[in-house]
């Protein structure tokens, strides 16, 4: 593996020791500032599919593969929760990408926590709050249709903004080698790289109402061109990619409502790249987690994805 894919060791947020509870986590006396963020660097907390069955929860003991690789591509970290009462073996997969650095394995140590399976949600939500609370909008919860999600008294309706990315980003598909998609994400790096500057600059523009839609026009405009040059590198890649939906989560500061009002916006020059499919992005009010203090970037990002591009 290239050295430059592996994350220092004293970068890595130690495991998380709790003596009696999650909840007896204690807060820094200090926080970060959470409007301005502390480094270029991404991360996704993940899970693998959970089912629910009333209050009855069972798990996938492997990540899902075409999450993975759809996530590989666009953030650098992943943790990947463990707690004293349930864990799961790592597959070869995981192996790999820890090896790389680049998944860790937060290990919360919990009492009271109801079943295991509720126990692993508890402990998967907490792992996010204290990856959010030290490095505020670097980490994000990574959602595939499965995988853990807030309950519904866990969020608040109308504090949030959801923005959908509709059909438009291409991502490699499960089958895919990790190492593949790495060497990718490396020669390829200022678009990649371009593509999510201009998304995260959409989002600054969705939270800063007094700008107008005519500013946030030009920023989908310029995300539009960024999405279409990802297709046709994407094309030289070797390996094949599908149409990925991206639905992504954010908190709205101090009670702005810029984004109330829902519309669609077609991206004319990815859907021109595409066959038999049109792509958008959608933008109307959402939840938001309650009692979070808002960052500038999502909370979570919610994945789904559709047929084979090439």
């Amino acid at each position: 593996m290239d050295p430059k894919w592996i994350v220092p060791r004293e970068n890595r947020l130690p495991e998380a020791i709790m003596p009696a509870s999650v909840y007896d986590f204690v807060e820094p006396t200090k926080l970060p500032d959470r409007t301005t963020l502390s480094s270029d660097k991404r991360g996704l907390v993940i899970s693998p599919p959970v089912k629910t069955d009333g209050n009855s929860f069972s798990f996938n003991s492997s990540l899902d593969l075409q999450d993975l690789r759809a996530n590989l591509l666009f953030w650098d970290e992943f943790d990947l929760p463990s707690t004293n009462l349930i864990s799961f073996l790592p597959e070869p997969d995981v192996n790999f990408l820890m090896e790389a650095g680049i998944i860790s394995r937060t290990t919360l140590f919990l009492a009271n926590a109801g079943t295991f399976g509720e126990s692993y949600v508890v402990a998967h939500k907490e792992v996010f709050r204290r990856r959010d609370l030290l490095e505020p909008g670097i980490w994000s919860l990574g959602r595939g249709k499965h995988s853990v999600a807030f309950n519904s008294d866990e969020i608040e309706y109308g504090r949030g903004v959801l923005i959908k990315l509709h059909q438009a980003i291409p991502v490699p598909v499960k089958e895919v080698p990790l190492h593949d998609i790495l060497e990718f994400r490396e020669k390829r790096r200022s678009e990649l790289l371009s593509l999510r500057h201009h998304l995260e600059d959409v989002y600054q523009k969705v939270i800063s109402s007094s700008d107008g839609q005519m500013a946030l026009q030009t920023e989908i405009s310029k995300l539009d061109q960024a999405i279409s040059n990802q297709l046709k590198i994407s094309r030289e890649a070797g390996f094949l990619f599908r149409k990925m939906t991206l639905d992504i989560g954010l908190n709205l500061f101090g009670g702005v409502m810029g984004a109330a009002t829902s519309y669609v916006i077609n991206l004319n020059k990815t859907s021109a790249l595409l066959t038999g499919a049109v792509a958008a992005i959608s933008i109307g009010p959402s939840y938001t987690i309650r009692n979070r203090e808002p960052t500038r970037m999502p909370f979570e990002y919610v994945t789904s994805y559709h047929d084979q591009l090439y």
